[in-house]
């Protein structure tokens, strides 16, 4: 059976489809499709989950590394537990791991426009921070990254920040070639593009959402169908994301940064290196919120129309 030499466990929203199509274009690596969340399912580790698993990676080649993406494996307290434990049973100790980070305000901004997206949380985001504790426990970039350091040691997990590679996408991708061990592909990604940008793509809202990420059709119906076909129906058929929302309000975008700062502190030294300029950020999304509130088309829940 042949199983990942590596995962990329997320964050989300901070890169992990558009690494995901940079490296399924290298000639040197296997990736099945994004988001199969194998190690989520507690049976994986049984005889038939293990046969259900290696099939994911029976198509790679004898000289391609296998590999794996879910950003559902770094998302504690919620549908990470177990992910750690059952790598390891399946994958040993010396397989390597690739773990995203973004700026923390514009994670939690993208999220949010994410989930409104789909009709599954508050437009207003400074009511949404307070009341959906998941925007910022999936921030929480050292407790997410903890368990699999431990596993693995510094050595063998990668921290990639999402804005260098976004914006130095050849030499970001040739560093993260090397630390898996395969051959930079020159022309392999297109630097132009980023995939799963929130706004203007196709959104399944409503039963139709519920039922295309519930754990049964990610299991049973989504291996049965094609993933051009998946892809093509999606453009047809779905409607667009809305635009982002107002944007988060001074007191919000401080409680972000008061909640994850430690979370940064631990990472630079989990890392050994500095992240952010969160004052920047500060600033930054203080003049995003006054030319918001200057804008005649703001209604009274601060939502753009």
């Amino acid at each position: 059976m042949r199983f990942p030499n590596f995962l990329v466990i997320g964050a989300m929203k901070a890169g992990t489809t558009t690494l995901y199509e940079d490296l399924r274009a290298h000639p040197g690596i296997f990736l099945p499709e994004k988001e199969l969340a194998s190690l989520n399912a507690a049976d994986v580790v049984t005889t038939a989950g293990r046969a259900r698993y290696a099939k994911l990676f029976a198509s790679a080649g004898d000289e391609q590394l296998p590999g794996e993406v879910s950003a559902t494996y770094a998302k504690l307290p919620d549908s990470s537990s177990g992910v750690v434990d059952r790598a390891a049973q399946l994958l040993g100790d010396e397989f390597r791991v690739l773990y995203l980070v973004r700026d923390p305000v514009d994670r939690v901004v993208s999220h949010h426009h994410h989930e409104v997206s789909r009709g599954g949380t508050e437009s207003s985001i400074d009511v949404a921070v307070k009341r959906r504790p998941h925007l910022l426990d999936y921030t929480r970039y050292a407790t997410q990254l903890r368990p699999w350091v431990d596993l693995l040691g510094v050595s063998r997990v990668r921290v990639v920040q999402f804005e260098k590679y976004v914006n130095d996408r050849s030499r970001v991708l040739d560093e993260i070639c090397r630390f898996l061990g395969v051959g930079f592909a020159e022309g392999g990604s297109n630097s132009e593009l980023i995939h799963n940008a929130s706004a203007g793509r196709p959104i399944a809202s409503g039963r139709m959402g519920r039922v295309v990420r519930s754990s049964a059709y990610h299991r049973f119906v989504r291996p049965l169908v094609p993933e051009g076909a998946r892809r093509l129906g999606g453009r047809l058929l779905l409607p667009k994301a809305p635009p982002r929302p107002h944007p988060p309000a001074p007191e919000t975008v401080e409680l972000i940064i008061q909640e994850i700062g430690p979370e940064l502190d631990r990472l630079s030294e989990i890392t050994d290196r500095a992240w952010w300029d969160l004052e920047s950020t500060k600033l930054r999304y203080q003049e995003l919120y006054e030319q918001a509130q200057a804008s005649p088309v703001a209604d009274r829940h601060g939502n753009m129309s």
